[in-house]
């Protein structure tokens, strides 16, 4: 359905000359909104900086009865659109009924069901281009063969689901983002700002659990400390992104002396940071109907069908869809699958969604 044109709000007076005021100078941004509540906001990997932060010490038992760190676990699954990649919660295992008695989730999630339609694209594409480049795709230690399939595999439209933490921290700012020296307001205040973290579990695994082990108290979780996290790394020439300062962090233990009374008090400004919160304001983190994700799953993998239906006709008559001409890429669609989702794009923090394996 076409985009109807919105009609042009009329602003008089005070407002009319406000707005003017400020249209010259208003700062262009990439960065696409993470949370639906301002109150509430994910925190954006910086370029280049040190970032002191405060890990709210909210702690539950886990199912061994071991304190863990407060957090929402989505599982993510990635859905490319066109150059981007959205994310989706996963809804597979629940099985949950409304108050009357209606089924919201049987178990099943459509985007686990539709998984196996982008490998069996690539395994065809696999096939075919092998075959026009007289190579056999089986072959796996041929490095051409081995680039084929990285390309195809990696192109992959609806990816499997990926473990994701999310939980707060909270970002104290310092002179010349150095992660040392705390600023302070006129009260003599440090400034500071509650925000979500969402890190990949495979990415915190790597980062964050060899910083713990090698505390004096061992801790199992990293609530009630703090820590610096430093996104400076070598760039090889190249300019830095988000992704790859992201991949390389730092996450370096810092202590603060006399900060019992400090850290009690952010304790208790986070206190509603808790996963159903995440969950109800973080985009990535939030739970659609069946009939949402259902729709998705089908309106991403029409394309990869169509596809795969070429493929196989090519196949059977003894043709080559890569020899006759076809571009074995499907087109780039503004496919609009889903309002409110996150855009990934080259400057994104995420570790894994780009060709499948989040701060």
């Amino acid at each position: 359905m076409p985009i109807r044109r919105p009609e042009p709000i009329k602003l008089t007076g005070a407002a009319a000359k406000s707005v003017q005021s400020q249209l010259g100078v208003q700062n262009t941004s990439r960065v696409a909104p993470k949370s639906t509540d301002p109150n509430f906001p994910v925190f954006e990997v910086p370029l280049n900086k040190r970032v002191l932060i405060y890990v709210p010490n909210h702690v539950v038992d886990d199912e061994n009865g071991e304190p863990t760190l407060r957090m929402d676990k989505p599982l993510i699954h990635a859905v490319q659109d066109g150059k981007r990649f959205l994310y989706f919660r996963c809804v597979n295992g629940l099985e949950v009924k409304d108050d009357d008695g209606n089924i919201l989730y049987d178990g099943n999630c459509p985007l686990c069901e539709g998984t196996s339609i982008p490998w069996d694209l690539a395994n065809l594409k696999i096939k075919q281009k092998c075959a026009s480049l007289g190579l056999d795709p089986e072959d796996k230690t041929n490095d051409s063969v081995k680039s084929v399939r990285s390309a195809e595999f990696s192109g992959r439209v609806l990816k499997e689901s990926n473990r994701y933490y999310t939980f707060p921290i909270v970002v104290i700012e310092t002179e010349n983002d150095d992660g040392k020296t705390i600023k302070k307001d006129e009260n003599n205040k440090p400034v500071f700002h509650p925000m979500w973290y969402h890190i990949s579990e495979s990415l915190y695994t790597q980062k964050w659990l060899p910083t713990l082990e090698g505390l004096e108290d061992e801790p199992t979780h990293p609530g009630g400390h703090f820590f610096v996290l430093n996104f400076i790394y070598d760039t090889k020439g190249k300019e830095p992104n988000k992704r790859d300062a992201a991949r390389n962090v730092n996450v370096i233990s810092r202590t603060i002396k006399q900060s019992e009374k400090l850290r009690a008090y952010l304790d208790n400004v986070t206190e509603e940071w808790t996963p159903e919160k995440a969950q109800s304001v973080v985009l990535t983190n939030q739970l659609y109907s069946m009939d949402e994700l259902q729709n998705i799953a089908d309106k991403v993998l029409e394309s990869s069908k169509d596809m795969i239906a070429l493929l196989e006709a090519a196949e059977a008559s003894g043709t080559s869809a890569v020899s006759t001409g076809f571009n074995l890429t499907p087109p780039e669609e503004n496919k609009a699958l889903g309002e409110g989702t996150v855009a990934m794009d080259e400057t994104d923090e995420d570790d894994n969604f780009g060709d499948i394996d989040l701060g």
